[in-house]
């Protein structure tokens, strides 16, 4: 069996976003929020709402994550 999952997260120059209600956090790609893309106009407002906290290089990107059988 074989798949593609495309998902949506943000990131600026080298970091990736974890976004909580609270807070957000920089972290590496493991612990990054990440959302289908359905959920485009929500990760739009995320992403306004972090150029306007002096995250002007913040930017949308999407991740496809290709699955397919690992011989063993």
């Amino acid at each position: 069996m074989t798949g593609k999952t495309e998902l949506l997260a943000i990131r600026d120059d080298n970091d990736f976003f974890r976004l909580q209600d609270s807070h957000t956090e920089r972290c590496t790609m493991a612990k990054a929020s990440v959302f289908p893309i359905e959920r485009a106009d929500y990760v739009r407002q995320q992403l306004l709402r972090l150029q306007g906290e002096s995250l002007p290089n913040a930017r949308i990107v999407k991740l496809i994550i290709t699955e397919e059988p690992f011989p063993t």
